[in-house]
């Protein structure tokens, strides 16, 4: 039982680093939508689609260019 015990406690106990490093968003968040260049697309042929990102007042992103 005593290492039945332990072993709960420590499983429990080693749990709330991982809780602390998320937090549960407040408000509003960013929310994105995909939009294709074309309404419709064929097999075999290639299409563009943008990403519209929508922030909250004072938030921002970051693109970092693959190099594609």
């Amino acid at each position: 039982m005593p290492r039945l015990l332990a072993a709960l406690l420590l499983l429990i106990g080693s749990s709330f680093p991982a809780l602390a490093q998320f937090s549960l968003p407040g408000g509003s968040s960013t929310s994105a939508v995909m939009v294709p260049e074309n309404s419709t697309i064929a097999p075999g042929k290639p299409f563009t689609v943008a990403m519209k990102l929508t922030h909250p007042a004072e938030w921002h992103s970051y693109y970092k260019n693959s190099g594609g």
